[in-house]
């Protein structure tokens, strides 16, 4: 996290999803550690939830890595799957390009598994780590094969008997809460509600210059999404 001018003393940081972040003061010179801050320690004597990476090949042969978490009374077998399916939220995150669900602390993902929800931290084509191919494949396939992505990886859940196909969720902010929309309305009957925090509803009204951050890049949107100065990019 920082280091003396010196380099003789580190402020280092440690976090797994089950514990909260510490951080540690390190002696470089002499090789000690000792811890002197927690970011919430009113969580740190409490069990909590682990993350479960999970990876699911698209029909179009993505390999899409997710993470996968339970209330922590709950017992899974060998194939880690629970006793019987449960009610499930798939968090969706934003970006998507700059943002993704990786391995680590997430206090809200503690506070829906407390609740008794499995919860889902699902990417799909478009989220970082995973290669160029796989960003760019995010091109003109906003409501199309993104949806996709997160449609097959909650099915194959459901074959896999770990969600309840009755009581299925979908949360997300930012593209989390447009894709959000587009789950719920143009694959409807997957998921039983959803919640769709600041997320853009309308492609052609999210692309208008007239209202776009100054430092966005309108051709770059165009690009991505769809030329509303054009037929075919209206119809995208």
């Amino acid at each position: 996290e920082s280091r003396s001018a010196d380099d003789r003393m580190w402020v280092v940081s440690f976090m797994r999803p089950d514990q909260p972040v510490g951080y540690y003061l390190y002696d470089h010179e002499h090789g000690r550690l000792a811890g002197f801050a927690v970011s919430a320690p009113q969580l740190a004597d409490l069990k909590l939830s682990n993350m479960h990476p999970l990876v699911t090949k698209s029909s179009d042969g993505f390999d899409l890595v997710s993470y996968l978490a339970y209330p922590t009374w709950v017992k899974l077998d060998a194939q880690g799957a629970p006793a019987k399916p449960l009610p499930m939220i798939t968090v969706v995150h934003g970006g998507p390009s700059d943002e993704r669900a990786q391995f680590g602390f997430a206090p809200l993902l503690q506070w829906m598994t407390n609740r008794g929800y499995a919860v889902f931290l699902v990417n799909f084509r478009g989220s970082p780590g995973f290669g160029k191919a796989f960003l760019n494949a995010q091109q003109h396939e906003w409501g199309g094969a993104m949806n996709r992505d997160v449609i097959e990886q909650v099915q194959n859940l459901v074959t896999r008997k770990i969600a309840d196909p009755r009581r299925l969720a979908i949360f997300g902010g930012s593209y989390g809460g447009y894709e959000t929309l587009v789950a719920m309305t143009l694959t409807p009957g997957v998921f039983a509600c959803g919640a769709a925090v600041v997320g853009p509803s309308n492609l052609e009204t999210f692309v208008d210059p007239k209202t776009l951050p100054p430092d966005w890049s309108p051709d770059s949107l165009y690009s991505l999404l769809g030329d509303p100065r054009t037929e075919e990019g209206r119809k995208l």
